[in-house]
């Protein structure tokens, strides 16, 4: 759990005793947008020398924030690379599976380039890159399922 500071750069850890420092260290990953993510090694951040409870100092959470909103758009780029080649390797279009999720022309593009696509769609999207073919006829259907209803 991630608990909020504002004290000394020292302190003594409320659940341990152990020493809170600002650390630098590989290895930590945090949730963005559905996506758990790393946090740049680089990245100083206060926490328990003993428990590894993390605290947020006063300006750490825009340090935060940033870091994962570049690992973000880095996961975006390389899953919308990954998505376009499977697809074609099903002979599916992008502009195939924009028409059948009712988005825009060019959409899927751009998400590749500059635009933050949602947690949702995101993950229907990882849903049809794992079984292209028959996650759009799944969506076939239920839209057919759909404008039968009364």
């Amino acid at each position: 759990m991630t608990k909020s500071t504002h004290g000394p750069a020292r302190f003594r850890c409320p659940d341990c005793g152990g020493v809170v420092r600002s650390i630098s260290r590989a290895g930590r990953t945090a949730t963005h947008k559905g996506v758990t993510l790393p946090l740049p090694a680089d990245l100083p951040l206060t926490e328990c020398e003993d428990c590894g409870e993390q605290y947020t100092r006063a300006g750490e959470g825009k340090a935060i924030d940033d870091a994962l909103a570049t690992a973000f758009r880095v996961y975006v780029r390389d899953f919308m690379d990954d998505f376009t080649a499977t697809l074609s390797r099903s002979d599916i279009s992008l502009a195939s599976v924009e028409r059948e999720l009712a988005l825009s022309e060019g959409y899927l593009s751009k998400i590749r380039k500059d635009v933050e696509p949602s947690f949702q769609l995101l993950a229907l999207l990882a849903i049809i890159k794992n079984s292209p073919n028959e996650s759009l006829s799944t969506v076939r259907i239920v839209k057919r399922s759909a404008r039968q209803q009364p």
